[in-house]
């Protein structure tokens, strides 16, 4: 039997090398996932293992508390110590505006410093160095001047003495320079954040030193060992938990999409082969030796498309670390990687064989009598317990589909419910498969019926005559497309929901606001840009914490002082009762669920403090949530140093640009950002990852394609004396060509139409049910060209999956083919 099995996997070879290849896409996603995960971990580790070089011992410094580092430096076992912090900066730029930079202090002691010098030298009094993205960025080269803006926004030139390598990943866009004394650039007044004070020893163990430091600096500073700042450096910043979640979740698809195609395969396989099996259990072969036969074949698909799938996961990981600018490239091919790599190809091609080799353990040996390739069973019924699991699960669905419509307790759990009906109604869709694609595919037939006449007759009658291998031959790329339909129209609804928020609820045209996160603007630049021909209307904001308080109920809350008037022109929120455009002088605007909190109402007073000031303030409106803020009140009643940002409306017909350039000129740090550059900044970072989302699930809606293409290759075979048939009956050959590439195109639509309108009702469900929350609603939005673009190239790719296969058929002898059977 093992000769026998053997010798028919050399003559099927070409079969299983093309079921093997949806295997092989699955398995490359997760080794490639498990190796990209290592290489960026180990990218990472580097990284924060060098900023952590040198150094035994460190003070953790944030908010009021602050340490004199005389005082660490005092410390027995201490040999060096330094502040380690960053500090943004103004650095001009082109035209003389300015844009934020990192500033980062240069340690006294080289033992402690992270940076690594690339060209020239560190810097000296007078000099700065700059990293090599700075460098790359500004056009900047070992003697060129740079200017930043001290605290009085004086202009303070440096030449750039030296490039270095900063061993961290920067902020994009933001400059990294490095300076031996920052002093002149930081407010005494404003608390540390995010600052250390690293320290060398002299020669005493790191435990032992931060035991001295802890004695010395006292109980509210946090003092860990120079390995614990590592790997906390690297737990911090250097998660990749987010890229292999989301390279995992492709990867899911794909070997769902695999098994589907194998398991037809098998399925298809087996059917061809029933006289040949009943051929062996007519010389004696068990049932155990044809099961064990069946699966033997199928572990020779899974263990190559492990190994070659291991090949093409590498590969994989190579490319997307030059994709995301990983230098070096790192490829860790560890145990676990190879081990995860044959554990699913080999587990899921087993796994998937296993029902086709069950039924082939049914074969009779009276099969080998009849001449007919299919029996009438196979080919024409779905059974009973099909349509009763597929009720059940469509249940199952409307019942979660219920729950999180009407669910109170929260849009997580609303997202979590939608997500299950999603799965479970694809789930109720693939298993009813063969009650719904007969009707469908002669609905879709009809217009191929209309043009080509008998050869799509004939390629409609092909396509339902047996409806279980249909709906399993489409099933792959009806997940496929489902998933890639879902996401679609929730990125969709998601830019929508944010295009329309921001035009209605911030009808602004510009925005000016600060380079520099911790300088406010001038107040006085309010009126001066409004005082411009052709602004229509200008307000200042100013962010403020307060804490409310109405009788003996308080809160804290994230408030917008505002210029009077701003509320309802430049800023419109969604007005719950009252006039918030009557906000001037002691008034106050709270949203819903503040007020509910603090128990006010519209016409209540509430005492509301910022740092000591205390104001007595009337509510005269309340809203639903704005912008991220709690509440409203009018700038004028609060003192303030200046203002965060500034809301420009132009007149009809005016250079917004061009006004606000004049307008600003004599504040560099004053930047101007249109509402409409916003929106399409982030309308494109959606479509760059919906880009990158259609791309990964390509490649498991391809490998459904590859189904297609292998069952209409095994379809031809299975059909040869059919196809003689029509050829000796007068069919030609362009005419035997066109009734399978419509019967491909019919099938790749009909899985493509189901998996639209399951991943459409998906999403739909999952936008209206979060949107049930007040702080998440969101519009339902169907991209009807982008659907349009993906039935075209489905169409296109089913007319591709049929070109060999047609062609082989076309060309197979009529003599040959009538003596086959």
């Amino acid at each position: 039997m093992l000769r026998t099995t053997l010798a028919g996997i050399r003559a099927r070879f070409a079969r299983l090398v093309l079921s093997s290849i949806a295997i092989l896409v699955g398995v490359a996603f997760v080794s490639g996932t498990m190796v990209l995960a290592d290489a960026l971990k180990a990218t990472m580790r580097d990284e924060f293992a060098r900023s952590a070089r040198g150094v035994d011992a460190v003070v953790e410094l944030g908010g009021e508390l602050k340490l004199d580092v005389a005082t660490v430096q005092a410390v027995d076992g201490v040999a060096s110590a330094g502040l380690r912090r960053s500090v943004p900066v103004p650095v001009v730029g082109a035209g003389g505006r300015a844009d934020e930079a990192d500033l980062v202090a240069l340690a006294a002691d080289p033992v402690l410093r992270p940076q690594e010098i690339r060209q020239g030298a560190m810097p000296a009094a007078g000099q700065i160095a700059v990293s090599e993205q700075t460098a790359r960025d500004r056009g900047l080269a070992v003697g060129s001047e740079l200017v930043l803006l001290g605290r009085d926004s004086a202009p303070v030139r440096f030449t750039v003495s030296g490039v270095y390598d900063s061993g961290t990943v920067e902020r994009p866009g933001t400059a990294q320079l490095l300076l031996p004394d920052v002093t002149p650039f930081v407010d005494p007044a404003e608390p540390l954040y995010n600052a250390q004070i690293v320290v060398r020893s002299s020669g005493v163990d790191q435990a032992t030193l931060a035991d001295r430091l802890r004695t010395a600096v006292g109980g509210e500073f946090l003092v860990t060992t120079g390995a614990a700042y590592a790997e906390n450096l690297l737990a911090r910043y250097g998660g990749t938990e987010d890229v292999a979640m989301a390279m995992t979740l492709f990867a899911v698809v794909a070997l769902i999409v695999a098994a589907m195609v194998v398991m037809n395969t098998f399925t298809i396989l087996i059917a061809q082969r029933t006289r040949e099996l009943g051929l062996l259990r007519s010389i004696g072969a068990e049932r155990k030796q044809i099961f064990r036969s069946v699966l033997l074949e199928s572990a020779v698909v899974g263990v190559l498309a492990s190994v070659l799938g291991l090949a093409a996961g590498i590969g994989l990981a190579a490319a997307l670390q030059s994709v995301l600018g990983s230098s070096p490239v790192r490829l860790p091919v560890g145990a676990p990687a190879v081990a995860a790599a044959f554990a699913v190809g080999l587990g899921v091609t087993l796994l998937a064989a296993v029902l086709p080799a069950r039924r082939a353990t049914r074969v009779s040996p009276m099969e080998v009598l009849r001449t007919q390739a299919d029996s009438r069973e196979e080919v024409a019924r779905t059974g009973r317990a099909r349509t009763v699991v597929a009720v059940v699960l469509a249940s199952v669905a409307g019942l979660l589909t219920v729950l999180a419509m009407t669910s109170g307790a929260g849009p997580k759990f609303a997202m979590v419910l939608a997500i299950g009906a999603g799965m479970v109604l694809l789930g109720a869709v693939v298993t009813a498969g063969p009650l719904l694609v007969g009707p469908l595919i002669r609905l879709l037939g009809a217009v191929p019926r209309s043009l080509f006449g008998v050869p799509a007759a004939l390629a409609v009658g092909n396509a339902i005559r047996n409806p279980r291998r249909t709906a399993a031959t489409m099933a792959a790329l009806l997940v496929g497309v489902s998933v890639v339909t879902m996401l679609t129209v929730i990125a969709t609804s998601v830019k929508e929901t944010r295009d329309t928020e921001l035009e209605q609820r911030f009808p602004a045209d510009y925005e000016v606001r600060s380079a520099v996160s911790d300088r406010r603007l001038p107040a006085s630049l309010v009126d001066q840009i409004a005082a411009r021909p052709g602004v229509a209307r200008a307000g200042g904001e100013s962010r403020l914490s307060l804490t409310l308080r109405a009788g003996d109920t308080s809160r804290w809350s994230d408030t917008a002082a505002v210029t009077s008037g701003s509320l309802g022109t430049l800023i419109r929120p969604e007005v719950v009762r009252g006039d918030p455009g009557s906000l001037r002088g002691n008034g106050i605007v709270l949203t819903e669920e503040l007020a509910r909190s603090v128990r006010a109402d519209v016409g209540s007073e509430v005492l509301a403090t910022a740092d000591s000031v205390s104001r007595t303030l009337r509510v005269v409106a309340v809203i639903k949530p704005a912008g991220g803020m709690d509440a409203y009140t009018d700038l004028a009643v609060w003192s303030g140093d200046g203002v965060d940002t500034i809301a420009v409306k132009m007149a009809p017909g005016a250079d917004g640009r061009s006004v606000l350039d004049a307008a600003t000129r004599s504040v560099p740090t004053a930047k101007i950002v249109s509402f409409a550059d916003v929106r399409t900044e982030f309308t494109a970072r959606v479509d760059q990852l919906l880009a990158f989302v259609w791309a990964m699930i390509g490649l498991a809606v391809l490998t459904a394609l590859f189904g297609i293409a292998n069952t209409m290759t095994l379809s031809v075979i299975e059909r040869t004396w059919e196809s003689a048939l029509l050829r000796a009956l007068g069919f030609t050959r362009a005419q035997l060509r066109r009734t399978l590439v419509v019967e491909s195109s019919l099938i790749a639509l009909t899985g493509a139409v189901l998996g639209a309108v399951v991943g459409g009702a998906s999403a739909a469900l999952l936008v209206v049910a979060v949107s049930r929350d007040d702080d998440l609603r969101m519009v339902v939005s169907v991209p009807f060209g982008q659907l349009a673009a993906l039935f075209v190239a489905v169409g296109i790719a089913g007319v591709l999956a049929a070109v060999l296969p047609a062609r082989r058929a076309a060309s197979a002898s009529i003599v040959a083919g009538m003596s086959d059977h």
